[in-house]
């Protein structure tokens, strides 16, 4: 396979490499809307006057709830309350918006995976032409031998 075509196949999988990751960077994603949902679920049905409330990075405080009301970061540090099923229904949005985009990654995978059988029938074809003009060049080289002993 000479240096084009590995080039090429190269470039075919860095792309297919990048579309995996954000593929499971939209799975991962949808799990944690998943597991956010039911954590809203149970808050809301909660009867506990104190939760531990979650700081970020693992880190949490104990705190007592007054009332249940949810806060709702809407971008350049603005936050607004939003009820539980205000919520819920930006999480199905999110979710559902993360669901659109996996059928395309897939479909731009299989772009991939057809433009990599391509370059391989490609690859394959060229080397059993270089393979043929060799034994042709065997051929023209044993039958000069021949006329030369005759």
């Amino acid at each position: 396979m000479n240096q084009e075509y590995l080039i090429k196949l190269s470039l075919f999988e860095q792309q297919a490499n990048q579309y995996e990751e954000h593929l499971n960077l939209i799975e991962k994603e949808m799990i944690e809307l998943a597991e956010l949902k039911l954590s809203l679920d149970k808050l809301e049905k909660s009867r506990e006057k104190e939760i531990l409330a979650g700081l970020g990075k693992g880190i949490y405080i104990k705190t007592k709830l007054d009332k249940k009301e949810l806060f709702v970061n809407i971008g350049s540090r603005v936050v607004v309350n939003k009820s539980f099923s205000e919520i819920r229904k930006i999480i199905d949005s999110q979710v559902g918006k993360l669901g659109e985009m996996k059928p395309k990654i897939h479909l731009e995978i299989e772009k991939i995976k057809r433009q990599l059988d391509r370059l391989v029938e490609d690859a394959e074809s060229e080397q059993d032409k270089d393979e043929d003009e060799e034994k042709q060049k065997e051929i023209s080289k044993a039958e000069k031998k021949l006329i030369r002993r005759r």
